[in-house]
């Protein structure tokens, strides 16, 4: 294999396609936007703090303006990448290379059945598919029903059991040492396939042998269950289909998630035991693996990108609390790998497609500074003035959601438009704390969200280790 950029070969012209050629609309709003942004935030900080020493407001004016204008510019030239994306058609049946898809699972009870279920019915050959199911450790019935779709799936699946639990890496990494196929797909137990997913997720190899790693196109399972479920959907549809398809066009995915991502085996052998082993600040890094594994890809040289119609569906918290304390999960691992990211950036990785990837890795640094530079000065107009900052706030929440529900509304229909609105409105008011105590608490490598469920029955110990089924990895 030879490490470069992604190249535009091979675009499908689809539907999905034109939907992406529609987003071009999208160019001229984000201007206005950026206009009417900047021309009502500097004069209502100048009035905020127009109490505080004339030196300081001018400084802080100055900082918070720039980073405000830096943001948006970079919106702007986000959405012009995505209205250049297309996705990659599905090779024919002959040329389908085989592959292994890993699920592992910790404490996902029945939900582990329906999500091996579902893959064992994907349209792939079943001549070139190995599915492999690691229980890392499950302290419920995770086990069982894993026994279960053994049981109705036979030799397609194979089950291996963690002797104790170790955390996802490890879980994974017993897998990648199992693996028999070219390429190795990585699915989580609380997620679900559609039947052509697995063809369109290994489609840019195909077509490309400089691609590394592929992104899939996450989507809510059960979306019409409640307030959270949808504006989450919407959020993951601006996420995947407008934000990582832009990413794509630079081959510069940052992050491939957890609940579907395709990489080359070959690839993933040469860094495993750094990945696995990867520490952050002296501590075993156990949370970010998915971002962590992309970082591994880039920095070796190959493109990462996003291929919208490999569509897996997964469950996402029905609780703020829960909610909250995922996406704190994912701020952290945000934090170690942005900064991870800047440690081989600038250098010579790959031949071409480099000024991108360079400007999302600036860009990541820049928000997470802007992130604490605007909470202090949030903090300091709430005292001043509070009112006024209150209805300036809730004004610029509006403006910056017009576009995300724009987006939405072209990539998906009208029905995802309201939820993305109320998700700019809800984040902004309720889960703007997030970012900054990520930033401030990136050491901390608790999982958060995988407790035993309430109510449920731990496995008896000796039981678990008499299951036991593979060596510790």
């Amino acid at each position: 294999m030879t490490p470069m950029s992604t190249s535009s070969a091979h675009a499908q012209e689809t539907p999905a396609s034109r939907r992406y050629q529609s987003l071009r609309i999208l160019v001229p709003a984000a201007v206005l936007v950026a206009v009417l942004s900047l021309g009502a935030w500097f004069p209502a900080q100048r009035f905020v703090l127009g109490r505080v020493d004339g030196s300081l407001v001018d400084s802080l004016s100055f900082t918070t303006v720039s980073l405000l204008a830096a943001a948006l510019a970079f919106t702007v030239w986000r959405i012009v990448l995505a209205t250049r994306y297309r996705p990659v058609a599905p090779p024919a049946g002959k040329h389908l290379p085989f592959i292994t898809v890993i699920v592992p699972a910790y404490n996902e009870g029945r939900q582990v059945l329906e999500t091996l279920v579902s893959l064992a019915r994907s349209d792939y050959p079943e001549d070139r598919l190995q599915i492999l199911a690691v229980d890392d450790g499950s302290q419920d019935d995770t086990w069982r029903w894993m026994r279960r779709a053994k049981e109705q799936l036979g030799a397609t699946l194979e089950i291996l059991r963690m002797p104790r639990n170790r955390g996802k890496r490890h879980a994974l990494a017993a897998g990648f040492a199992h693996a028999r196929g070219r390429i190795v797909v990585t699915i989580d137990s609380d997620s679900e396939v559609h039947p052509d997913t697995l063809q369109h997720l290994v489609a840019p190899f195909v077509a490309d042998p400089r691609v590394g790693a592929v992104a899939g196109n996450i989507r809510v399972l059960s979306r019409q269950d409640g307030t959270i479920a949808r504006i989450l959907d919407a959020s993951f549809t601006y996420s995947f289909e407008l934000i990582r398809a832009g990413q794509s066009v630079l081959g510069a995915v940052l992050c491939t998630p957890g609940a579907a991502a395709a990489y080359r085996t070959d690839l993933v052998r040469m860094v495993i035991d750094e990945w696995r082993d990867q520490t952050f600040m002296g501590r075993p890094a156990n949370i970010g693996e998915d971002r962590a594994l992309t970082n591994l890809v880039l920095r070796a040289g190959f493109s990462v990108v996003f291929q919208s119609t490999a569509i897996v569906e997964t469950t996402v918290p029905a609780t703020y609390r829960a909610l909250s304390r995922m996406l704190l999960r994912w701020g952290r691992s945000n934090v170690r790998e942005s900064l991870a990211l800047l440690t081989f950036v600038f250098r010579p990785i790959r031949p071409s497609g480099l000024l991108g990837l360079r400007l999302l890795a600036l860009h990541g640094a820049l928000a997470m500074l802007g992130a604490m530079l605007g909470s202090a000065a949030l903090v300091v107009a709430l005292v001043m003035a509070p009112l006024t900052t209150l209805v300036t706030l809730f004004v610029g929440t509006l403006l910056s959601a017009i576009l995300p529900a724009l987006a939405c509304r072209l990539l998906r229909g009208p029905g995802l438009a309201p939820w993305m609105a109320l998700y700019g409105l809800w984040s902004t008011f309720a889960l703007s704390w997030i970012t900054p105590w990520a930033i401030l608490t990136p050491h901390n490598s608790s999982w958060l969200t995988r407790a035993l469920p309430s109510g449920a029955t731990p496995a008896p110990a000796p039981q678990r280790a008499q299951m036991a089924s593979i060596a510790d990895v």
